[in-house]
Formats: C-alpha cells, sequence, structure tokens
C-alpha cells in the first residue's frame, strides 16, 4: 500500500496522463492531424528535460541543449503549421490546434516526471490511477463540445460486440498505462 505522500503523485501521475490523451484528442477534433499531433506531442523531451530539471534537480549540460533544439525544430517541420509556412490550403488546421498538440506533449512530460517522483509505488496501483481517472474523462469529454460523440446503438444492437470493444479498449489503455509507467520509472 502506498504511503500517504505518495498520493499526491499517484494522483498527478494519473491525471497528468490523462489530460495528455484529452487535450491531443481535441487537437485531432479540431482538425489537426493525427501525424501532426504525434509530431507535436514528442515536444515532451524539451518539456521533460525543462521539469526534470525542475522537480528531480537533474542536471542539463550542453548536448541535453542541443537535443531540446533539435527536437523542437523536428516537431515544428514535421508538423509544418500553416501559421509559420503559410498555405494555400484553406483546410488546415487552425493554430489552436497545434498549440493543444503541443500541450499535450507538456502534460505527457508532466506524465513521466510524475511517474519518477512515484517510482516506489506499484505500478497495478499507477495503472489503476491513469485507468480511474481514464473513466471519468470518458464520462465527461463527450458531454463536452469538444469531441463529437460515437453511436453507442452497437452495445444494445450486439451486446458481445460491445463488450468485445470495451474490452479491447480496457486491455489497450491498460497496457498503455502500465508500459508508460514503467518506462518512466525506469529512467536514470
Amino acid at each position: 500500500m502506498p504511503h500517504l505522500w505518495q498520493a499526491k503523485w499517484i494522483f498527478l501521475e494519473g491525471l497528468f496522463g490523462r489530460i495528455d490523451w484529452c487535450v491531443g484528442i481535441v487537437a485531432v477534433q479540431i482538425g489537426v492531424s493525427p501525424g501532426d499531433v504525434a509530431a507535436l506531442t514528442s515536444i515532451n523531451i524539451v518539456a521533460s528535460a525543462m521539469l526534470g530539471r525542475m522537480f528531480l534537480n537533474e542536471t542539463l549540460r550542453w548536448q541535453h541543449g542541443v537535443a531540446v533544439i533539435m527536437s523542437t525544430c523536428g516537431a515544428v517541420l514535421i508538423s509544418q503549421p500553416s501559421f509559420v509556412f503559410g498555405s494555400t490550403d484553406t483546410a488546415r488546421a487552425p493554430a489552436i490546434g497545434y498549440l493543444a498538440a503541443t500541450t499535450a506533449g507538456v502534460f505527457q512530460a508532466g506524465f513521466f516526471v510524475t511517474s519518477r517522483k512515484a517510482a516506489d509505488v506499484h505500478m497495478d496501483i499507477l495503472s489503476l490511477s491513469s485507468m480511474l481517472i481514464s473513466a471519468v474523462f470518458c464520462a465527461v469529454l463527450p458531454c463536452t463540445n469538444l469531441v463529437t460523440d460515437a453511436d453507442l446503438g452497437i452495445m444494445w444492437s450486439s451486446p458481445p460486440e460491445g463488450v468485445g470493444w470495451i474490452g479491447a479498449i480496457f486491455v489497450t489503455s491498460w497496457c498503455s498505462a502500465t508500459f508508460g509507467c514503467t518506462g518512466a520509472t525506469m529512467c536514470p
């Protein structure tokens, strides 16, 4: 059982990981392509270096600075946002979508740092935190205008198929949360 002082890191780890997920979904809903969201979310490397310095007292050397600059430039060059490069394509996503994708990367960095702060907590507890917060977000997010809700008619027309899909989503999410926590806690 985790100690009381670890509770805030357990909660923040789950919260940051799920906010990252939600903001990424919102960025796609705004109109940013999934590939651009993935590229801009990779800014988590930059944010992790800064947050690691602030909260984990890690040292930053010139090599880290070069990696941060190259990661930032790479994310911008891959996604080629129209507000930087200009575009005659009127179907490009608005700047707020690109900002949302970048923000998702910052929250992902927060997930990594808080996972490291809670490194002594069993992975199942960290994963459970992520899954419980995911359940809340999955219940609330469709009630907003941020995403379009899927038709849940399949749950009633074919319950075994609906249960199968929910099971697959649960297993995939659990693995994602567990592998992400494990990887973050294994970092030096």
